[in-house]
This record gives structure tokens, sequence and C-alpha cells, in this order.
């Protein structure tokens, strides 16, 4: 059974993922509202799971790290 938030650890993994995809997004130069056009999910959702969304879907991440050029491993591996 599913509580209404994630455990501390696994929010604090979905921000260092945000942050990941963020870092990335900047070194590219792209905007968070080019990277939603990018994928289709929008400015304003690249800024939540760049927040560290922790409703940010399989799909989310896959567009990301495909528009970002980034495999979805690389994307989400721990470090």
């Amino acid at each position: 059974m599913r509580s209404d938030s994630p455990p501390d650890w696994v929010t604090h993994r979905l921000r260092q993922l945000g942050r990941r995809i963020c870092v990335q997004r900047e070194a590219l130069g792209v905007s968070q509202d080019e990277l939603g056009e990018r994928t289709g999910l929008g400015g304003r959702r690249i800024g939540e799971v760049e927040q560290g969304a922790a409703d940010a879907t399989l799909d989310d991440l896959i567009l990301i790290g495909f528009a970002l050029d980034v495999p979805l491993d690389e994307l989400v591996a721990k470090g």
C-alpha cells in the first residue's frame, strides 16, 4: 500500500535526478521551455521534473534523456 508521499530517500533521489537533468540541459544551452518543446512535455513539466517531481514517469525520463542525448541509465544512475 502506498502512502501519500514517498520515503525521504526517494525524494532525495528524485531531486538528484532533477538536478542532473538541469545541469545537462544548461550545459547544452537549452531552456526549460525549449526542452519542453523537444520532448512534447512543456516547459512547466520540465521544471517540475527538475525540482524532483514524485510523479515523473518513465516516459517523461525517456523523452528527456533522448532530447538531451543522455542514455536513460546514465540519467538515473546513482552518483
